[in-house]
């Protein structure tokens, strides 16, 4: 990887360093006076899955390089740096919008248990069309039908429409405007691989979640998925990595663990005196084990 070492008077100076994951030999990249970096292997081995083994990039060696200014100097610097950016972002989004106070007003009503506050307002920001579960447009397409991309939660009210994104930052919105402790976690997909903190990118966040107190107790709600019901995560993101945005830097926590998804089979059958089996066989499922599938029926029927 090659660097240019010019640069203007009085822009933070570039440098380049890397990440190795998986490392399977003490060779370490060499950076030489001229801002370049070189990393020589041989007799580097195949790499063999095994079968049900987890996300192979997680396993495989990698190397990468970046080329940045001052937040590339470690781990911790390069996510509390973004974190203060995208905490910036994040809130100016959710913002505290008159019309987000009123509408949460108007969904809450008289009611004063805590929960099924909450649970107004997420079956409320459910209704919003999630445009992350159509098909993607043209532009054409999207000027046509006047869909315009959201600056707030506000917009995303008026609108009707957004992303899994934009309605998970509606939601929250809704919460802060009913009292609630309410915030956005980024989170990592376990389905594809595990986040690494050492890894200097914010592509391994795949999603957002909302984060709420409720009675001293926080709940990690999900209405950007679709079909998603109130306290349930996709099990890709259950036991992973998430990351929270704040002005003062990055806070890393652990989702918990996946929920029970049983699964109940049930057969009304009967047995001729030939041997041919007759009858009905019913499969319920329950869970994260139902919502993978209602979301691919949906994917399906989007393709």
């Amino acid at each position: 990887v090659e660097v240019p070492t010019e640069r203007k008077r009085g822009t933070p100076r570039s440098q380049v360093s890397y990440t190795y994951v998986n490392q399977f030999d003490p060779a370490i990249p060499e950076k030489t006076n001229d801002n370049l970096m070189h990393l020589q292997l041989t007799n580097v081995p195949p790499f063999e899955p095994e079968e049900y083994m987890p996300p192979e990039d997680q396993f495989k060696p990698e190397l990468y390089f970046y080329y940045g200014g001052r937040e590339t100097a470690s781990p911790d610097t390069f996510w509390d740096e973004w974190a203060r950016i995208e905490s910036e972002y994040k809130n100016k989004f959710i913002g505290s919008f008159s019309q987000i106070r009123d509408k949460a007003i108007q969904l809450i009503g008289s009611e004063s248990d805590p929960e099924k506050k909450l649970r107004l307002l997420y079956a409320a920001a459910q209704q919003i069309r999630n445009l992350s579960y159509e098909r993607e447009r043209t532009r054409e397409e999207r000027k046509k039908e006047n869909l315009k991309p959201n600056r707030n939660t506000e917009e995303v009210l008026a609108h009707g429409y957004g992303t899994d994104s934009d309605i998970n930052y509606l939601f929250v919105a809704l919460a802060r405007a009913a009292g609630f402790d309410a915030d956005v976690l980024q989170v990592s997909d376990r389905a594809e691989r595990s986040f690494n903190k050492m890894v200097l990118s914010l592509a391994q966040f795949k999603t957002e979640v909302a984060t709420v107190q409720l009675n001293d107790k926080g709940l990690l709600l999900d209405p950007g998925t679709r079909y998603c019901p109130f306290g349930l995560l996709r099990w890709r993101y259950t036991d992973t990595q998430a990351m929270k945005f704040t002005p003062s830097g990055a806070q890393f926590t652990t989702t918990p663990d996946p929920a029970a998804s049983p699964v109940r089979r049930r057969a009304v059958v009967s047995v001729s005196s030939e041997g041919s089996l007759h009858g009905e066989i019913s499969v319920e499922l329950n869970g994260e084990e139902a919502l993978e599938h209602r979301i691919d029926a949906a994917q399906f029927g989007r393709n």
